[in-house]
């Protein structure tokens, strides 16, 4: 299958990187573009990385420590500025 893959992809000009590429079935699931998609009970699920989402969180925690001597409001307001994300 694989070879399959990497002369179809050839004709069209691409390659397949071995080091970064597996065969996995669909419902272990795999990491593309920063989500995590798996085949499961019937459907496809797409969800954000769990490493993605950790590190999101881990730099609203360190926002609001830097903030603490602000108020509630002003910390939700910058929150919600396109700065922000």
């Amino acid at each position: 299958m694989l070879i399959q893959l990497k002369q179809w992809m050839s004709e069209r000009g691409l390659e397949i990187s071995t080091e970064k590429s597996k065969i996995v079935h669909r419902n272990e699931g795999f990491d593309f573009l920063s989500f995590n998609l798996r085949h499961y009970g019937g459907k496809l699920l797409t969800k954000p990385q769990k490493s993605k989402v950790l590190d999101f969180c881990k730099k609203i925690s360190d926002e609001v420590k830097e903030k603490v001597d602000w108020a509630q409001e002003a910390i939700i307001n910058e929150s919600n500025s396109p700065r922000f994300c």
